[in-house]
């Protein structure tokens, strides 16, 4: 059996752990100063036959030492050395939980914050001014507010999607929230000509391919940076940026549920919170230390971002024996899934001799490293630098040849990784569910609205985590949908609209005495202290006030959140604008 045929084995497994994504591993990688041509041997599932030295020391329960025959050279330290196996006792290692911070729970658009601030919006106006004026040679005028809207926008049309963009300002399909923020014209311009940089020198061209969109890059990136983080469990993954236009870093990578894109490599908590991310340019991707190869060069670079003691866990891709070793010295654990032709030699039994549910593990000479095969339907190799194969767990899984589920025996290095290794795979598909998913040509654009998306619902991994320290309720915790549509609908309401309250009544038609109460903003929208004015408005009958509690009526309207509030002197509006009281119990004076 050739190395194509084991690896095509492997790779049909149907084991929850496994996936195609580490296809595009980097097939130049190659251990330095190795002897011959540098080709690192594939293990071969054929019978592995003990003499009757090892036979005796199997049955009596000596150790049986078996060692790598991979000499490597020194330069880069002692994860090149020679490596000896043996089946031996390793010691598992505990973790204790995070010790959570009491943080009151804040609203959606105060998670956002952290990521797009103020200034980020200024910068966005400033850019995209200057890069309007170089092309054109006209003033385009737009403003922070407008880019809040700009955004607020695409936040909803994420959640409410159409066909095709133009159909939310189409006469027949009109959707207000939208098409009554920004008109269809002024939306494409902006799309058109949004930039976050524009003065850049060549160098930094040279330097940084994503350079368009690094101002953005940074400010989410810092805040994830700046995310609490303990000695807890974090995962390491590949995340594509769906693209299929034109770009110099566009990769393919077999078995994601989007192949073609940017690549963005991402470290997360086991529940899915982003704490670090680095899109992969090729070449001038800033990891600090590439001498293990592209996969261990990505866990150095994130491990760099955690406590000593963590727990990392991450599939194939990334795993070697010299990283392994290598997070010993750094005093972080690893656990991850490891290709045949990574194991320098070794040879486990063959899948012929073990039954469903076998495994066979053994430990490195020093007891720092565990390597472990696990035979379900088929055989898998995992490795670990804190988990050993005991204590086994049942799991049920399905026989082909019976017909029925039957229980498996499952190691426990097994049971953690697929436990802990998933954060990554549950954020994407929590931001594949309200993703705002457009056609356009270019890249940058792509990028931005991949950062958006990943800002929101990060925001609500956040809001979530929140939510569980101070054991709020289930039925007042907000969804991924509902926690969306308020961000956007104060992104959109930046600003106050237009004053067109006018009469309702100057078309001649009757009055309605029935109206539905219009919808109450959000506690974002509404404590925002911005914009809220009271209008007196010509009507037959009062209508209710929208204040929680209250039963009065009243003829004066809200002009931002288009609802009814009384102006009694017990009520003054306290309710509804904490933050610009002052200033509304003198225009209710004037009023009165």
């Amino acid at each position: 059996m050739n190395v194509d045929q084991i690896l095509d084995l492997l790779d049909d497994s149907d084991l929850e752990f496994e996936d195609n994504d580490d296809y595009d591993a980097d097939p130049s990688f190659t251990l330095p100063n190795q002897h011959g041509n540098n080709i690192l041997y594939e293990s071969s599932d054929s019978e592995v036959e003990l003499d009757a030295v090892e036979t005796e020391q199997l049955e009596t329960g000596r150790q049986v030492s078996v060692d790598h025959t991979v000499n490597e050279g020194n330069e880069n330290g002692s994860i090149f050395e020679k490596v000896k196996w043996r089946i031996q006792s390793f010691t598992s290692k505990i973790f204790s939980d995070k010790i959570p911070k009491t943080l009151p729970v804040g609203t959606p658009m105060e998670y956002l914050k952290k990521y797009f601030p103020e200034e980020l919006y200024e910068l966005a106006a400033l850019c995209t001014n200057q890069y309007y004026m170089e092309n054109t040679g006209k003033i385009l005028k737009t403003t922070s507010i407008e880019m809040k809207q700009f955004f607020g926008i695409h936040v909803i049309i994420g959640c409410i999607k159409f066909p095709r963009l133009r159909m939310y300002w189409s006469a027949k399909f009109r959707y207000d929230p939208v098409a009554s923020i920004m008109s269809r014209d002024r939306f494409f311009q902006l799309r058109v000509n949004l930039h976050f940089a524009n003065l850049v020198s060549d160098e930094v061209k040279k330097n940084n391919k994503l350079w368009k969109v690094q101002p953005l890059i940074d400010f989410v990136r810092n805040r994830c940076l700046s995310i609490e983080r303990s000695s807890t469990y974090y995962s390491i993954d590949e995340q594509m940026i769906p693209f299929l236009g034109r770009c110099q870093i566009r990769q393919f990578v077999k078995g994601k549920p989007r192949p073609v894109g940017l690549k963005n490599f991402v470290i997360n908590t086991s529940d899915g919170l982003i704490i670090d991310f680095e899109i992969y340019q090729g070449l001038t991707t800033p990891f600090p230390n590439k001498s293990l190869g592209l996969g261990p060069a990505v866990i150095l670079r994130f491990i760099n971002t955690i406590p000593e003691g963590s727990s990392v866990f991450f599939d194939r891709y990334f795993t070697t024996i010299p990283l392994m070793k290598k997070l010993v010295q750094l005093k972080v654990h690893g656990t991850g899934t490891i290709q045949m032709n990574r194991l320098q030699k070794f040879q486990f039994k063959a899948d012929s001799k073990m039954k469903r549910g076998d495994f066979e593990e053994v430990v490195s000479d020093d007891k720092n490293i565990s390597m472990l095969k696990w035979k379900d339907n088929k055989s898998v190799v995992t490795t670990s630098t804190c988990y050993v194969g005991l204590p086994t767990t049942t799991v049920s899984r399905w026989d082909k040849t019976q017909k029925k589920y039957i229980d498996v025996q499952i190691p426990n290095m097994i049971s953690k990784y697929n436990e802990k290794m998933g954060g990554v795979d549950h954020f994407d598909q929590m931001m594949e569910y309200y993703r705002t998913w457009l056609k356009t040509r270019k890249w940058p654009l792509k990028v931005i609205l991949h950062l958006l998306d990943l800002s929101v619902t990060n925001s609500w991994f956040e809001y979530l985590e929140d939510c569980k320290i101070n054991k709020l309720p289930k039925k007042k915790i907000k969804d991924l949908l509902q926690f969306r549509l308020e961000i956007g609908e104060c992104l959109t309401m930046a600003t106050p609209p237009s004053p067109t309250c006018q009469d309702t009544e100057e078309d001649g038609e009757p009055p309605i005495k029935i109206r539905p109460p219009a919808p109450i903003p959000g506690d974002d929208v509404r404590l925002d202290g911005y914009h809220h004015w009271p209008r007196a408005m010509d009507l037959k009958a009062p209508l209710s006030c929208r204040y929680k509690g209250c039963t009065n009526r009243s003829k004066v309207m809200c002009t931002k959140c288009k609802t009814f509030l009384c102006m009694s002197k017990a009520q003054k509006f306290t309710g509804h604008m904490q933050k610009e009281v002052p200033l509304v119990h003198k225009v209710i004076s004037d009023l009165k």
